[in-house]
C-alpha cells in the first residue's frame, strides 16, 4: 500500500516538472518574440534605406533633366551643338517661334530688364563666303529672358545664365550682331549669338 509520504513525493515532482515545462515554454515565447521583432527592426532598415535610395536616384534624375539657368552651367550634357541641332527643334516642337534679329537692353516701368529685339529676314541664298545677308522687316518686340532660358554669346560659342547673358549685352546698340531667338508669347527660351548673318552693308 502506497505510503502518504509518497504520494506526496509524487504530487511534487509531478508539480515541479509541469513548472519546469511552463519555464521552457515561456522561455520559448519570449525568444520567440525577441526574433521576431528582430527580423520586423531588418525589415524596416531595408525598407527605409530602399526609400532613401529612391529619393537619391529621383534627385539626380531631376536634377538632371532640369534646364539649364544660373547656377546649373556645369552640366556636361549642355553643349552648343545639342541646343543648335536638338533643343532648337525641341522648342519648336512645342511651339516656340523663330525670330531673327539684333537685341538691345532696356528696362521696363517696373525695372525689370528686357530685351528689344530689332526683327530681321535672311535671304535664302547665302553669299558666296557663307553668310546671309539680313534685312529689316517688322517692328521692334519687347521681350523677357526666362529664368532657364539658354544663352550662346560671342563666337566662341560660350553657353551662359540669362543673368550673365543681360551682362553680356552692349550697352551702345550694336545691329550688326545677330541673333537666333526662340521664344513663346514674351518669354525667349534661347537665344544663340550667329556671325552667319550680315547687313547689307557689311557685303
Amino acid at each position: 500500500m502506497t505510503s502518504i509520504k509518497s504520494i506526496e513525493n509524487w504530487i511534487l515532482q509531478y508539480y515541479n516538472r509541469g513548472k519546469k515545462t511552463k519555464e521552457i515554454h515561456s522561455n520559448s515565447v519570449c525568444d520567440y518574440q525577441k526574433e521576431g521583432w528582430e527580423n520586423h527592426m531588418k525589415k524596416h532598415h531595408l525598407y527605409s534605406s530602399i526609400a532613401l535610395l529612391l529619393v537619391c536616384l529621383l534627385g539626380l534624375l531631376t536634377a538632371c533633366g532640369a534646364p539649364m539657368g544660373e547656377g546649373s552651367l556645369d552640366n556636361g550634357d549642355i553643349t552648343y551643338e545639342y541646343l543648335v541641332e536638338e533643343y532648337s527643334d525641341m522648342l519648336l516642337t512645342d511651339g516656340a517661334e523663330h525670330l531673327i534679329g539684333s537685341v538691345e537692353l532696356s528696362t521696363a516701368e517696373d525695372g525689370a530688364p528686357q530685351i528689344i529685339l530689332h526683327p530681321k529676314e535672311a535671304s535664302s541664298k547665302a553669299n558666296d563666303d557663307g553668310t546671309y545677308t539680313v534685312s529689316s522687316y517688322a517692328i521692334n518686340r519687347v521681350l523677357y529672358l526666362a529664368d532657364n532660358a539658354y544663352a550662346v554669346c560671342g563666337e566662341e560659342e560660350t553657353i551662359l545664365g540669362d543673368g550673365e547673358f543681360l551682362l553680356s549685352i552692349p550697352d551702345e546698340f550694336d545691329d550688326s550682331i545677330m541673333y537666333d531667338v526662340y521664344a513663346m508669347e514674351d518669354q525667349i527660351l534661347l537665344i544663340l549669338h550667329n556671325p552667319l548673318y550680315v547687313l547689307p552693308e557689311a557685303k
